[in-house]
């Protein structure tokens, strides 16, 4: 993958600090995920941090990790792609996952089951709570049909095998689609005409 643009947080996956001054990679496209376990499948930005998905239907981030949206147990910006933590574990394939842009990332095994990790200050994590997570949580629910997942800024959606979409987090704007402005820490199914 190639990137270029703003580099404050290790996001290209170059640490600027051991470039020459002279060198200025961020205006022209400089490989990202270099040391990428298989080849990249799928990419996904959020604000100052970038997610893969290989071909062997592992994640990698690396950038900001503020609120732990890199998913390897830690707060620790890096500027290496670092392995989702427990995600390999608790689904060894994954199929979609996508970055948010206020730094949470969720993903979808194949297994149908959806879990996010990072900030979760609306329950944009789906798991019932409002507790930021380290490491991937499972959305709650007894769903296991989940098929795509779509981060947004304090909201995530998810496509369902029965073309539903559910969604939850934030809400303020509709964002959910369910005919309110009541957020929900929990998947509700949007309201479809």
């Amino acid at each position: 993958m190639w990137c270029w643009g703003r580099n404050a947080m290790g996001q290209l996956g170059v640490d600027s600090s051991f470039l020459p001054i002279a060198v200025d990679p961020f205006h022209m496209p400089f490989t990202v995920f270099r040391s990428f376990d298989g080849s990249l499948q799928a990419a996904s930005l959020g604000p100052n941090y970038s997610c893969g998905l290989n071909a062997n239907g592992r994640v990698f981030c690396l950038g900001n990790n503020t609120d732990g949206q890199l998913g390897d147990g830690t707060t620790t910006s890096r500027t290496l792609p670092t392995t989702v933590n427990q995600l390999s574990t608790l689904e060894p394939i994954v199929v979609s996952m996508s970055a948010g842009k206020q730094g949470h990332t969720c993903a979808v095994g194949s297994s149908g089951r959806c879990r996010c990790w990072g900030s979760n200050l609306h329950g944009e994590l789906g798991d019932g709570s409002t507790q930021n997570s380290l490491n991937p949580v499972l959305v709650a629910g007894a769903q296991n049909d989940h098929v795509m997942v779509a981060a947004g800024r304090h909201h995530t959606c998810s496509i369902r095998s029965s073309r539903r979409v559910t969604c939850w987090g934030r809400n303020d704007h509709g964002e959910l689609g369910i005919g309110t402005t009541t957020s929900s820490m929990v998947p509700v199914e949007i309201a479809m005409p």
